[in-house]
């Protein structure tokens, strides 16, 4: 059976939130969601939603055996994360202040069932801007380095962003992100740093230093990173996070009128609109009626740029055929990667910082040739 590339990702999308149709599909679209759910990262995510429904038995030995492959994946990712933060913990005990564990970290350790199956690269943490000299010294004494070496990168990291270089071991080659806001310091919204971090919930055990943001700002870093940094390589995923959040957060009576007030306060109600429009469109998260209306009116965009983003958005989120080329696909990417940098820093700053780069990286292909 041939699709066309969007409906190829419409059907995978109707897989993951109906997995048991999968079993009745033929062998050649199964082999097909297979391909597309490890490409896009949710192979083990695609079994878990089977095991959950206790169906692993039912799937064919082939199929078994992938998502068998998948949850060892998974397993070993987990470890990872587990032991790069007691590393991390122990290279920063020195360090005052706690360490707010962002992204695929937290929703791990936090131990929410939507991420029980996530694939993690690398480990992301939020802490006081103050304490980052501390920090960084203390995770270079213990093996981590330096990515970015470069005078001006340095510079776009440590005067512009909201994180510092990245930190890569020189043994293990995994890498450490230190954040100390979730959206950069020149861009047109400005997080309140220090609410994210004492409003963060800290995560039982011995270490009391270690938390995650509590569930309204977990809820609007996920949407400010998935519609603010223009990087949908892992869009669906992302966008699947949210909807585990949603799903499980708003069993709390105040959730959404706190995620409401919550999103105004940290200057994200329009990201937050984009988040909860596009996961009711693709993933039809359930929500209030009229939330959506409501950051709709509170900060949401005039109609002819919501179409338009709706459109893009639809384009990147939605899986594409692996086989066949996607020119919408690949514009809408562009396009929502130039908007993330007009987002970034003002104009000034951002054609400086093209042009510089376009330099580089033409002097780059010259050195090649050479």
């Amino acid at each position: 059976m041939s699709f066309s590339s969007q409906r190829t990702g419409q059907k995978f999308i109707h897989f993951l939130r109906h997995p048991e149709q999968l079993l009745d599909a033929s062998p050649e679209v199964q082999d097909l969601m297979v391909r597309i759910a490890r490409g896009q990262g949710l192979l083990a995510r695609l079994g878990d939603e089977l095991r959950r429904r206790q169906l692993l038995d039912a799937c064919p030995p082939r199929l078994a055996r992938q998502f068998e492959g998948a949850f060892a994946i998974a397993q070993v990712h987990a470890r990872m994360l587990r032991w790069e933060v007691n590393r991390i913990q122990r290279a920063t005990r020195g360090c005052p202040g706690p360490l707010v564990l962002l992204k695929g970290a937290a929703y791990l350790l936090g131990g929410h069932d939507w991420a029980r199956e996530r694939l993690v690269s690398d480990v992301d943490i939020l802490v006081d801007r103050s304490n980052i000299p501390c920090i960084e010294e203390g995770l270079k004494e213990h093996g981590w380095e330096a990515v970015k070496l470069d005078e001006y990168d340095q510079r776009y990291y440590r005067d512009w962003m909201h994180e510092i270089p990245p930190l890569r071991h020189s043994l293990r080659a995994t890498e450490v992100d230190v954040h100390h806001n979730i959206l950069p310091l020149t861009g047109r919204r400005q997080p309140d740093s220090q609410r994210l971090q004492q409003d963060a919930t800290p995560l039982p055990g011995d270490d009391s230093r270690l938390a995650t943001l509590c569930p309204t700002d977990m809820v609007l870093h996920n949407i400010a990173h998935l519609f603010q940094d223009g990087d949908f390589r892992s869009g669906l995923r992302q966008l699947l996070d949210l909807d585990g959040m949603l799903r499980t957060f708003s069993k709390e009576k105040q959730f959404w009128q706190d995620l409401r007030t919550r999103a105004q306060t940290m200057d994200l109600a329009r990201p937050l609109y984009y988040g909860l429009q596009m996961a009711d469109r693709v993933l039809q998260t359930p929500m209030p009626p009229n939330i959506i209306e409501d950051m709709k009116r509170i900060d949401g965009p005039n109609p002819l740029l919501r179409v338009f983003m709706v459109h893009l958005m639809d384009n990147v989120l939605i899986p594409t055929h692996p086989d066949k080329s996607n020119r919408a696909a690949a514009l809408a990417g562009w396009l929502l990667y130039l908007r993330s940098h007009w987002l970034r820093m003002p104009p000034l700053l951002l054609m400086r910082h093209l042009w510089i780069k376009s330099r580089r990286k033409g002097q780059k292909k010259e050195q090649a040739t050479v």
